[in-house]
């Protein structure tokens, strides 16, 4: 019985589709891609280091496996630092949120990933004059940095996420992004905004992790000077072969067949 269960899973996990875990480009694609927000290279980084804690909404009409998750961000000055944690994590969405407009309501799924042991990859990927925000100091700095980085997060098969939705009914989730550096006085890495913009606002708080959860926090609207801000990411993912849960059914059928047998 033991071996049979062995030889269904490896089975089944043979039968998923193929992963191609590249960095992503918009010029060619990956073709899992689910959700598309491309940097404004001449735009803003908004501060996400710890305890700032960005978040932008985002729409599921298919439902699939979340797999890799890609974002663009800089550094402040251009004072290149080591990110020491990335923490992410989807909720539902709030629509309006108590105070008027949409914001992350229960948290749904999250990691925090260690760059160092985990499959992230981290390159340059452009070169403009850009601007860096704090919100919280409303710290305005024009033509601060040139360099655009782009972060790639593969994630663990045992880390994706099942988004739900679909073309009838959509269903609208929010990303939420926070950075550790290793040396946050001399440093700070900031999430690029976005030249694509879907229905509402990104938003910003603070927490850090002990805090309560993040949809407790008292979320603001991010605006810079007076323009709506949306943020820059892609989102990929995989949709499991109807193959895939009739060879499922099968070997359960199987498996149940055998363990009676005994």
């Amino acid at each position: 019985m033991r071996n049979a269960l062995i030889l269904f899973v490896a089975l089944t996990v043979c039968m998923l589709p193929a992963l191609a875990r590249a960095d992503w480009f918009p010029e060619d694609p990956d073709p899992n891609t689910k959700w598309v927000q491309l940097p404004d290279l001449n735009g803003w980084d908004v501060k996400v280091t710890t305890p700032k804690l960005l978040a932008d909404d985002f729409e599921c009409t298919e439902t699939s496996y979340i797999t890799d998750i890609h974002f663009w961000g800089s550094w402040k000055h251009d004072d290149v630092g080591q990110i020491t944690r990335i923490h992410l994590s989807i909720h539902d969405n709030i629509d309006p949120g108590p105070v008027g407009y949409s914001i992350p309501g229960d948290e749904l799924w999250s990691i925090d990933i260690d760059p160092l042991n985990y499959p992230v990859d981290i390159i340059d990927y452009d070169y403009d004059d850009q601007g860096w925000y704090d919100p919280n100091e409303r710290e305005e700095l024009w033509d601060d940095h040139q360099v655009c980085w782009q972060v790639n997060v593969f994630l663990e098969q045992e880390d994706w996420f099942l988004q739900r939705g679909t073309i009838e009914e959509p269903r609208t989730y929010w990303l939420d992004i926070q950075v550790d550096v290793a040396d946050p006085e001399f440093t700070d890495f900031g999430w690029k905004t976005s030249i694509d913009h879907w229905q509402d606002l990104a938003v910003w708080a603070d927490w850090t992790p002990g805090d309560p959860k993040p949809e407790d926090c008292d979320w603001e609207e991010l605006i810079i000077w007076e323009m709506p801000i949306d943020m820059a990411f892609v989102i990929t993912g995989v949709i499991p072969e109807p193959t895939i849960i009739v060879v499922a059914g099968f070997g359960l059928v199987a498996l149940v067949g055998l363990r009676r047998k005994k």
